[in-house]
């Protein structure tokens, strides 16, 4: 048989992945007397090794080829994919870099590029990767969406939801795409928006099940309970046995009160637990948990309450981030806002108003601020339905401020910021807003995001004529419901997988509130979540007084107002009722279980006088 021939059998039997037959066919030729078939038949026995796990006889016969044709790139590219099989990862990326400049039409190395970049976790570079292999390959959808995808990892929100408009202009027919567009819109709180890229997902493929899954979510989140039970049911009639459709159902029957069928539900979606993903366990059994609770089986509720919430912890765990990190940067910040330190007293000489000329200089915002669960939905809610303000549901507009001191300002201290600086900080937080659709210039922004009070030096330097709202419920409260909550777990949050770690969270959390709430010039309301739903009308009052603004009786009918308002913080179900006492005393029930963190909270119970505010003495 010729070379030629062989070498052809020798490739047909590595597209086959036949590594064996590969190098069979093709060792003949590595000692073939024209140089470009010794080295094409090297290149091929060298990937059949690197198969095999014989790194080093691969190695060998790759840089053989690559001294007979020290360009080739079929050399490269399999020197490229040895490196990065075998952990060099730098070697790896400088291998495939190599081949992108010599075959500048082709996106395959610069797809493995970005591949590399994930690896590290630079997502940054990833998405630079895809954007080159996207403009040699314009008609692959599937290289828009990384792209896309991997902006929205490094972080750059604007950027990846212009990459997806971008990517939606060429391919209005992509149902991911459309998905991509509905939680981007949901992120910055346009839930209209949201329900139109949602709908037409669904108009584009009628029996696409995440599609209608995330838009009975949606219907959910807007309290069109009836809405989402028509695609609740249309999933379950095109496929019944589907993991997400079945949570889904059981997740509804929760949402309208219907125990048994819940219970029913889960308890058959949880009798093969192996068909389920890591997030899909971690939520049923949390949804059982809640069921558990409600028909008043507390050790059931205990049981799946731990296990689900470490199975839904394991996905950021295994980053290697379990939220000591977060606690390290509390205990930092606490200290730097301690009395005495140089940034309080730089606080009493700090300006008391606006530069001149900063954006919303007229209408300066609220902060709401809390240990998660402590009341911060209900409380913006409230203040909401005054026709002076608009109600953002945690946008966190002040994190696009703590991006450009980062970023814009060299990361100084908000002591040291100029009044040009703090007119762009101010600047940057408007424009976030109008870019979400908040454009009404005659109201006034709620900036509610809880564990932001851990930035309240930020605020006192930025928006020094913003009041500022923190809410306090009773620790045990407090505590109890931020662990029962399927949080997406992050760098904070991943605390509240246990009882234990939510407790130290709080303890953390509420050591800095100390030292913060004491920062000369702030506008200071502490207001508890027990005073509103025990005394509704003069908390209301004390609220909107904090504000500056004058009453409105609107705010007693904020149930009616914001009714539908699109909820995305696990509030959602409660959003739309009158104020009640319901969820007072929640953990007690519970009382075994914090005998061992009730020595931890009870200075944070004993220092804000909860007890006091439950008029209920050793409650």
């Amino acid at each position: 048989m010729s070379p030629p021939d062989q070498l052809a059998q020798a490739r047909i039997a590595w597209v086959n992945g036949d590594a064996i037959g590969t190098i069979r066919a093709a060792q003949a030729c590595c000692t073939a007397p024209d140089p470009s078939t010794r080295a094409r038949a090297l290149v091929l026995c060298g990937r059949a090794l690197c198969s095999l796990g014989q790194y080093n006889d691969a190695s060998r016969m790759l840089r053989t080829a690559l001294a007979i044709e020290p360009n080739a790139l079929d050399a490269w590219s399999a020197i490229a994919t040895l490196l990065a099989t075998t952990g060099d990862q730098t070697g790896a990326l400088n291998a495939w870099k190599r081949v992108a400049l010599r075959s500048p039409s082709d996106p395959t190395p610069w797809t493995h590029l970005a591949e590399l970049h994930r690896a590290r976790q630079d997502y940054e570079a990833a998405s630079a990767a895809m954007r080159q292999a996207r403009v040699r390959a314009p008609e692959r959808v599937a290289l828009a969406i990384e792209e896309a995808l991997d902006l929205r990892s490094a972080g750059l929100e604007s950027q990846a939801f212009t990459a997806v408009k971008t990517a939606l202009q060429r391919f209005p027919k992509n149902v991911f795409l459309h998905l991509m567009a509905a939680e981007a819109h949901g992120t910055l709180g346009r839930r209209d928006d949201s329900l139109t890229h949602l709908n037409r997902a669904v108009e584009l493929d009628p029996r696409h099940i995440d599609a209608r899954s995330r838009r009975a979510t949606h219907y959910m989140q807007t309290r069109r309970i009836e809405d989402a039970a028509e695609d609740v049911a249309m999933m379950l009639q095109l496929e019944p046995d589907h993991a997400q459709v079945r949570l889904q159902a059981a997740r509804l029957a929760t949402v309208r009160g219907h125990r048994q069928e819940a219970q029913t539900l889960l308890a058959s979606l949880l009798e093969d637990e192996t068909s389920l993903s890591e997030s899909q366990l971690g939520h049923a059994l949390l949804y059982r948990a809640e069921n558990h609770g409600k028909q008043g089986d507390t050790e059931k509720e205990w049981i799946d309450l731990i296990r689900g919430q470490s199975v839904l912890a394991q996905a950021h765990l295994r980053t290697g981030d379990d939220g000591t990190g977060y606690l390290s940067l509390l205990h930092t910040r606490a200290s730097r806002m301690a009395p005495g330190k140089p940034f309080q007293r730089a606080a009493v000489s700090m300006p008391t108003s606006a530069p001149t000329g900063s954006a919303l200089e007229d209408r300066p915002p609220v902060f709401m601020f809390g240990f998660p669960r402590s009341g911060t939905t209900l409380f913006e809610n409230v203040l909401g339905a005054h026709p002076r303000f608009t109600a953002t549901d945690e946008l966190n507009l002040l994190g696009a401020v703590l991006q450009s001191i980062g970023q814009e300002c060299g990361n100084v201290p908000p002591e040291d910021l100029s009044d040009a600086q703090v007119r762009h900080l101010r600047q940057v937080f408007a424009q976030k807003a109008e870019r979400a659709g908040y454009t009404d210039r005659s109201t006034r922004l709620i900036d509610k995001n809880p564990l932001n009070f851990v930035f309240v030096d930020i605020v006192r330097r930025v928006f020094p004529d913003a009041p500022v709202v923190m809410i306090l419920r009773d620790p045990r409260d407090c505590v109890w419901s931020a662990f029962r909550q399927p949080f997406e777990p992050h760098a904070s949050l991943i605390l509240t997988r246990d009882l234990s770690g939510t407790a130290t969270l709080y303890a953390a959390a509420l050591d800095l509130w100390h030292n913060a709430r004491s920062i000369p010039g702030v506008r200071l309301l502490e207001v508890h979540y027990e005073q509103l739903v025990t005394n509704f009308e003069a908390t209301a009052r004390q609220l909107v007084a904090a504000t500056g603004e004058d009453w409105d009786p609107s705010v007693l009918e904020f149930h009616r107002t914001l009714g539908k308002a699109f909820v995305r913080t696990p509030s959602f179900a409660a959003v739309g009722q009158r104020v009640n006492t319901d969820r007072l005393s929640t953990w007690k029930p519970h009382a075994d279980q914090f005998a061992t963190v009730l020595p931890v909270l009870q200075p944070y119970i004993d220092r804000y006088g909860i007890d006091a505010v439950l008029g209920r003495e050793g409650s």
